[in-house]
């Protein structure tokens, strides 16, 4: 067990997500975005139990966290909603009904896109009314 990270809030390993690859966050309880927690290198012969009893419990590993968090889609949620969801998840090893809720504010206008500039359709020609063809006059072959 290799210890990555000590003495940071939980809201500040849950703001630096993308740039950890792997690890096992250990946070004190109750878990809010103060909480003393540790990042661990845990190896295959580790236990959860010999972090624990230093007083911290285990929260999630950083790849299930990304995982959980993609439950938001492109919204892109606040700390809190992202503690209350993480929190919920290592409780319950579920997802709360309110994460795929309809979202029920009106979502923020998309800036208009510029549109193609309409082409300008050729002017219809007027048709050449048929002419009449004159009778071709068949020679007798002498």
């Amino acid at each position: 067990m290799k210890i990555k990270m000590t003495n940071v809030t939980l809201a500040e390993v849950l703001g630096m997500l993308r740039k950890l690859k792997w690890g096992a966050i250990f946070a004190r309880r109750s878990w809010t975005a103060d909480s003393e927690c540790m990042l661990v290198d845990m190896d295959d012969g580790d236990r959860v139990k010999d972090v624990a009893a230093t007083g911290f419990a285990y929260f999630m590993d950083v790849g299930t966290v990304l995982e959980v968090l993609e439950a938001f889609g492109r919204r892109r949620p606040t700390m809190d909603e992202k503690l209350r969801l993480l929190s919920y998840y290592a409780e319950n090893d579920a997802y709360p009904e309110w994460v795929f809720a309809k979202v029920t504010t009106a979502p923020k206008r998309a800036k208009p896109t510029k549109r193609a500039k309409p082409t300008k359709r050729a002017k219809p020609t007027k048709r050449a009314k048929p002419t009449k063809r004159a009778k071709s006059t068949k020679r007798a072959k002498p």
